[in-house]
């Protein structure tokens, strides 16, 4: 059943101990950042921050970090599906729900227009945005917001999520990165010479927040994705100024424009693969705000980027399911079939790991270039592995333990060179970034750590094509289960 408030979401995180109110006085410049944090890597509820400096007399009092983004059971709670599911089920689960669209409804107002704020009133520096890390260029209040923009060609509403960063108290500087939605639409109303308009929505379903950070094709509207995956439409309103329709139920909906001419200084920020990418600025677009509508009382939400290291791991566990559904429901719509599951590891979007049954000679190669023709290889699919349908693809020591096993390198390893993307890559220099033109140049790595399916049978193989494992064999196992407890084990 879908939520049909966002604070009924919270509510139902904080009767489940998933979300932990903070009433200790905080501070928005990297403390609060620092304890959510500490709080993804030790696996803990998302913190909601009710005590924070400088926001005793603001019209946004609260904060809640990483509501959805980090914790699969957090995840699985936005869903509405058993915390027993297994990742197999909760990736095929998105990904068939959001084959099944349903398009929004349309009212007449909502609470999201509660309050209404417009001309010299708008101050956005009334809403408790964090300074994330000492580096950052800014207090960036674009990192879990639905970004609503639309194709002034097609009509069709684009929802995704973007970075931004508090400019001035009526300016959001973003990154706009040319392949992504928003950026296609921007380009569209440059030739126009027209200014593109935008709507910010923070704190709106959780669903929707998760389908805009999914990669989908650009035909389709995000809004659809999410009522299939809810289960029921979406409700919307139109915004009070711009031409769009934005969610009637949101926490905060900031209404401006984007002028194809201007340019500010956007930037460094940590990005999601936990490095600052550039370390300087750059000139990027800005968002001049018209007008700011929320709740009474909003809560305003983000999330924690850059918390991926060798030395803290890789948390963003909702990210992985919603992006491997996405990669698997391509490949399947390239029409290649076989494929039994798809993961990531390491970090976001960097290593695909996919799993077939082998049917074919070059099966796992076909995978591979069927991948990198989605639209989000812009940023994703630096390595794709692809491994045997008895593969743990969950597990990534398993995962390696296929490569090192199966991987012959002069024969299973492809290296493709200067392919487009890596646009947010660490390894990509800061020179290539902008000869490109932000869009990056990667040398992509396939590996095939399926079993040779070229291999003849041999009979000392028991007329297999491949060596025996090594294990107990399922017999003796299932009589040694039998007597488990006779042998004094738990």
């Amino acid at each position: 059943m879908a939520h049909k408030d966002n604070r009924i979401f919270l509510e139902k995180l904080k009767e489940k101990g998933m979300l932990k109110t903070i009433t200790a006085p905080v501070d928005w410049n990297e403390e609060v950042a620092a304890i959510c944090q500490e709080l993804m890597v030790k696996k803990g509820p998302a913190p909601h921050f009710t005590n924070i400096k400088d926001y005793h007399n603001t019209w946004c009092k609260e904060l809640v970090l990483d509501a959805t983004m980090s914790n699969l059971e957090r995840l699985k709670v936005a869903m509405d599906v058993p915390q027993s599911i297994s990742n197999d089920e909760l990736v095929l689960k998105w990904k068939d729900s959001v084959t099944k669209t349903i398009k929004p409804i349309l009212l007449s107002s909502g609470v999201c227009k509660e309050v209404v704020i417009k001309g010299k009133e708008i101050d956005l520096y009334q809403i408790p945005v964090p300074k994330y890390h000492r580096r950052d260029g800014g207090r960036y209040i674009n990192t879990w917001s639905a970004i609503i923009t639309k194709d002034p060609e097609t009509g069709v509403i684009n929802v995704g999520n973007y970075r931004g960063m508090i400019y001035d108290k009526d300016k959001i500087a973003v990154l706009m990165i040319p392949t992504q939605g928003w950026g296609m639409h921007f380009k569209k109303y440059c030739a126009l010479n027209k200014p593109m308009p935008v709507a910010i929505v923070n704190g709106g379903d959780p669903i929707l927040h998760l389908c805009g950070v999914t990669p989908f094709p650009h035909n389709i509207s995000e809004y659809d994705i999410a009522g299939g995956v809810r289960g029921e439409p979406l409700e919307l309103t139109m915004a009070e100024i711009v031409d769009l329709p934005v969610p009637a139920s949101a926490e905060i909906v900031i209404e401006g424009e984007i002028d194809p001419d201007v340019r500010v200084k956007e930037g460094p920020f940590g990005e999601y693969n936990g490095y600052f990418v550039s370390a300087r600025s750059s000139l990027q677009p800005v968002i001049d705000v018209k007008c700011i509508t929320h709740r009474k009382d909003p809560i305003y939400q983000g999330v924690m980027n850059g918390v991926v290291s060798p030395r803290v791991g890789s948390p963003h566990d909702s990210l992985t399911v919603v992006h491997s559904a996405a990669m698997w429901d391509h490949i399947e719509r390239a029409g290649v079939r076989g494929v039994t599951g798809v993961w990531q590891i390491g970090s976001p979007m960097a290593m695909i790991v996919v799993r077939i049954k082998q049917q074919f000679y070059g099966h796992a190669r076909q995978v591979a270039h069927a991948l990198w023709s989605m639209p989000i290889s812009i940023m994703a699919g630096k390595w794709v592995i692809v491994v045997d349908d008895d593969v743990d693809i969950y597990d990534a020591n398993k995962v390696l333990i296929a490569v090192s096993n199966m991987v012959r390198p002069g024969e299973d390893l492809e290296v493709f060179h200067n392919t487009g993307g890596g646009v947010l890559d660490p390894s990509v220099h800061p020179d290539i970034l902008e000869r490109t033109r932000h869009i990056g140049s990667w040398d992509r790595v396939f590996l095939d750590a399926t079993k040779p399916f070229d291999w003849k049978p041999r009979e000392e193989w028991g007329g297999g094509n491949f060596p025996y494992h090594a294990l107990a064999e399922e017999d003796m196992l299932e009589k040694v289960r039998k007597r488990w407890q006779e042998y004094g084990l738990e």
